[in-house]
């Protein structure tokens, strides 16, 4: 059986892989569509996660200690496929792109709220938190690199609409390996 903190690196490291290159993809879609418009899109398609992330992580925080870390992290990895399919099919449309970024808000509080939850459920009072949050946090890092290179270059080769599928896909990946091998870490004295 894999080991709990190496289910929870490759889930962030897939994750990070279709996330990172998507929302530079798209930016640059939009140029090539909507010209002047792209620059203000892509502003609102910053700031708007970001300010879903800031309402709704205490809310994922409570979900994740009454109902599961498992159920929350597949509910923020989730998101990305479905961000990514909604953008490849309506690329020249600035307003559904920006719609459809609302997910990275989602993702962004399920992600940022449960890895350091599960590192402590993982680490326990073993005293190794900062260990396996590097741990982590490398998978992450390496995720990331490698999303804008093969992103770009899969858009290079097959276009847009089709490299968003394909960083959905990786997406999928993170969700279905959640999924069926990722256990429950939230400690039994927290149950409700």
């Amino acid at each position: 059986m894999l080991r709990c903190d190496s289910v929870a690196a490759s889930c962030v490291a897939l994750f990070t892989f279709g996330n990172a290159a998507a929302l530079p993809l798209v930016s640059t879609a939009l140029n090539k569509s909507v010209g002047n418009l792209a620059s203000l899109t892509i502003a609102a398609c910053i700031v708007l996660p970001q300010i879903i992330v800031a309402l709704i992580s205490p809310a994922i925080g409570r979900l994740a200690e009454s109902r599961g870390r498992r159920l929350v992290l597949m509910i923020g990895l989730a998101a990305l496929p479905c961000r990514c399919l909604i953008f490849a099919l309506v690329l020249g449309h600035p307003s559904l792109v920006v719609a459809a970024q609302a997910l990275d808000g989602i993702a962004g509080a399920g992600i940022g709220v449960l890895v350091p939850l599960i590192t402590s459920d993982i680490a326990g009072h073993s005293g190794h938190f900062n260990l396996t949050l590097g741990f982590i946090g490398f998978f992450m890092g390496i995720g990331g690199t490698l999303s804008t290179g093969i992103g770009g270059w899969m858009a290079d080769r097959f276009g847009d609409p089709v490299a968003l599928l394909g960083l959905g896909a990786i997406g999928l990946l993170a969700v279905l390996l959640a999924l069926v091998a990722m256990p429950e870490t939230r400690p039994e004295d927290e149950s409700a």
